[in-house]
Protein backbone atom coordinates (compact mmCIF):
# COMPACT_ATOMS: atom_id res chain seq x y z
CA UNK A 1 0.00 0.00 0.00
CA UNK A 2 1.64 3.44 -0.78
CA UNK A 3 0.25 6.66 0.34
CA UNK A 4 -0.22 9.59 -2.10
CA UNK A 5 -0.57 13.42 -1.12
CA UNK A 6 -4.62 13.09 -0.81
CA UNK A 7 -4.02 10.29 2.06
CA UNK A 8 -0.93 12.50 3.64
CA UNK A 9 -2.38 15.84 3.88
CA UNK A 10 -5.93 16.50 6.16
CA UNK A 11 -9.32 16.33 4.38
CA UNK A 12 -9.30 20.40 4.07
CA UNK A 13 -5.78 20.37 2.47
CA UNK A 14 -6.64 17.95 -0.27
CA UNK A 15 -6.29 20.09 -3.71
CA UNK A 16 -9.13 18.26 -4.64
CA UNK A 17 -10.91 21.14 -2.35
CA UNK A 18 -9.09 23.87 -4.31
CA UNK A 19 -9.52 22.76 -7.78
CA UNK A 20 -6.26 22.37 -8.22
CA UNK A 21 -2.50 22.03 -6.80
CA UNK A 22 -2.17 25.60 -7.76
CA UNK A 23 -4.98 27.16 -5.69
CA UNK A 24 -3.78 24.73 -2.50
CA UNK A 25 -0.30 26.89 -2.93
CA UNK A 26 -2.14 30.35 -3.43
CA UNK A 27 -4.29 29.27 -0.11
CA UNK A 28 -1.40 27.96 1.59
CA UNK A 29 0.78 31.52 0.43
CA UNK A 30 -2.32 33.45 1.71
CA UNK A 31 -2.49 32.15 4.75
CA UNK A 32 1.49 32.60 5.37
CA UNK A 33 1.33 35.84 4.25
CA UNK A 34 -1.81 36.84 7.08
CA UNK A 35 0.57 34.98 9.64
CA UNK A 36 3.37 36.81 9.21
CA UNK A 37 2.28 40.57 8.48
CA UNK A 38 0.10 40.11 11.87
CA UNK A 39 1.17 39.62 15.31
CA UNK A 40 0.28 35.93 15.15
CA UNK A 41 3.68 34.61 14.86
CA UNK A 42 4.60 36.07 18.01
CA UNK A 43 4.40 33.12 20.17
CA UNK A 44 6.03 31.04 17.83
CA UNK A 45 9.16 34.05 18.15
CA UNK A 46 8.75 33.55 21.91
CA UNK A 47 8.70 29.43 21.64
CA UNK A 48 12.21 29.94 19.26
CA UNK A 49 14.21 32.83 21.75
CA UNK A 50 13.26 30.32 24.68
CA UNK A 51 14.52 27.54 22.65
CA UNK A 52 17.68 29.49 21.08
CA UNK A 53 18.64 30.06 24.54
CA UNK A 54 18.45 26.51 25.73
CA UNK A 55 20.93 25.88 23.25
CA UNK A 56 23.48 27.63 23.72
CA UNK A 57 23.65 26.31 27.34
CA UNK A 58 23.37 23.08 25.84
CA UNK A 59 26.48 24.05 23.57
CA UNK A 60 28.51 25.19 26.26
CA UNK A 61 27.47 22.14 28.46
CA UNK A 62 28.95 20.09 25.77
CA UNK A 63 31.86 21.34 24.83
CA UNK A 64 32.65 21.52 28.75
CA UNK A 65 32.38 17.85 28.51
CA UNK A 66 34.51 17.18 25.54
CA UNK A 67 37.33 20.63 26.56
CA UNK A 68 36.67 21.14 29.86
CA UNK A 69 39.71 23.78 30.92
CA UNK A 70 39.05 25.55 27.15
CA UNK A 71 36.54 28.49 27.76
CA UNK A 72 36.83 29.92 24.27
CA UNK A 73 35.89 26.56 22.95
CA UNK A 74 32.67 26.61 25.42
CA UNK A 75 32.05 29.99 24.23
CA UNK A 76 32.40 29.41 20.01
CA UNK A 77 30.49 25.94 20.37
CA UNK A 78 27.32 27.69 22.48
CA UNK A 79 27.29 30.58 19.85
CA UNK A 80 27.62 28.25 16.83
CA UNK A 81 24.26 26.00 18.64
CA UNK A 82 22.28 29.10 19.57
CA UNK A 83 23.08 30.89 15.52
CA UNK A 84 23.71 28.05 13.65
CA UNK A 85 22.02 29.07 10.15
CA UNK A 86 23.93 32.67 10.70
CA UNK A 87 26.83 30.75 11.09
CA UNK A 88 26.20 28.13 8.25
CA UNK A 89 25.16 30.28 5.47
CA UNK A 90 28.33 31.68 4.39
CA UNK A 91 29.18 28.19 4.13
CA UNK A 92 26.15 27.58 1.85
CA UNK A 93 26.79 30.36 0.08
CA UNK A 94 30.01 29.59 -0.94
CA UNK A 95 29.30 25.89 -1.86
CA UNK A 96 26.50 27.73 -4.33
CA UNK A 97 29.36 30.26 -6.00
CA UNK A 98 27.71 33.19 -4.63
CA UNK A 99 29.78 33.76 -1.44
CA UNK A 100 30.60 37.66 -0.84
CA UNK A 101 33.63 38.09 1.87
CA UNK A 102 31.64 41.01 3.28
CA UNK A 103 28.72 38.57 4.22
CA UNK A 104 30.55 36.55 6.53
CA UNK A 105 29.08 36.46 10.45
CA UNK A 106 32.65 37.02 11.76
CA UNK A 107 33.15 40.20 10.01
CA UNK A 108 29.91 41.65 10.41
CA UNK A 109 27.39 39.99 12.82
CA UNK A 110 24.38 39.72 12.99
CA UNK A 111 21.91 41.06 16.18
CA UNK A 112 21.21 36.97 17.10
CA UNK A 113 25.16 36.33 16.89
CA UNK A 114 25.82 39.05 18.71
CA UNK A 115 23.33 37.88 21.55
CA UNK A 116 24.25 34.26 21.22
CA UNK A 117 28.23 35.67 21.50
CA UNK A 118 27.04 37.50 24.64
CA UNK A 119 25.33 35.14 25.92
CA UNK A 120 27.79 32.31 25.93
CA UNK A 121 30.61 34.64 27.15
CA UNK A 122 28.39 35.50 30.26
CA UNK A 123 27.28 31.58 31.09
CA UNK A 124 31.36 30.68 30.89
CA UNK A 125 31.65 33.38 32.77
CA UNK A 126 29.37 31.96 35.48
CA UNK A 127 30.18 28.33 35.08
CA UNK A 128 33.91 29.40 35.75
CA UNK A 129 32.49 31.33 38.92
CA UNK A 130 33.69 35.07 37.95
CA UNK A 131 30.62 36.90 37.76
CA UNK A 132 29.38 37.69 41.62
CA UNK A 133 27.07 35.27 43.63
CA UNK A 134 23.56 37.73 42.80
CA UNK A 135 24.09 37.28 39.41
CA UNK A 136 24.97 34.14 38.83
CA UNK A 137 22.95 31.08 38.01
CA UNK A 138 19.31 31.66 37.12
CA UNK A 139 19.63 35.34 37.13
CA UNK A 140 21.80 34.91 34.21
CA UNK A 141 19.78 32.74 32.28
CA UNK A 142 16.69 34.50 33.08
CA UNK A 143 18.53 37.97 32.04
CA UNK A 144 20.07 36.40 28.83
CA UNK A 145 16.04 34.89 27.91
CA UNK A 146 14.44 38.18 28.59
CA UNK A 147 17.32 39.58 26.32
CA UNK A 148 16.52 37.65 23.51
CA UNK A 149 12.80 38.00 23.70
CA UNK A 150 13.01 41.54 23.91
CA UNK A 151 14.45 41.69 20.37
CA UNK A 152 13.08 39.49 19.00
CA UNK A 153 9.59 40.67 19.87
CA UNK A 154 10.49 43.97 18.66
CA UNK A 155 11.27 43.30 15.52
CA UNK A 156 8.29 41.45 15.06
CA UNK A 157 6.23 44.24 16.15
CA UNK A 158 8.37 46.30 13.46
CA UNK A 159 10.39 48.43 15.97
CA UNK A 160 13.63 46.47 15.77
CA UNK A 161 16.12 47.45 19.03
CA UNK A 162 19.77 46.17 18.94
CA UNK A 163 21.37 46.31 22.38
CA UNK A 164 24.87 46.72 20.56
CA UNK A 165 24.80 49.24 19.10
CA UNK A 166 25.55 51.82 21.36
CA UNK A 167 28.51 49.59 22.84
CA UNK A 168 29.52 49.28 18.64
CA UNK A 169 29.37 53.42 18.60
CA UNK A 170 31.22 54.16 21.38
CA UNK A 171 34.27 52.06 20.11
CA UNK A 172 33.90 53.90 16.50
Amino acid sequence: YTLSLHDALPISLTPARYGSTANLLDAMTGCHEALADSGANIPVCVIKEIYRAKKVVGGIADASKAMPDHELAMVLIGVIKGNGSGVIKPVTRLICAVWKPASSEVLGMSVTTKECLAAALLLVLDQAGHLPSPLSGDLVYLVIVATFLLVKISAALGQPIDPFAPLERSAN
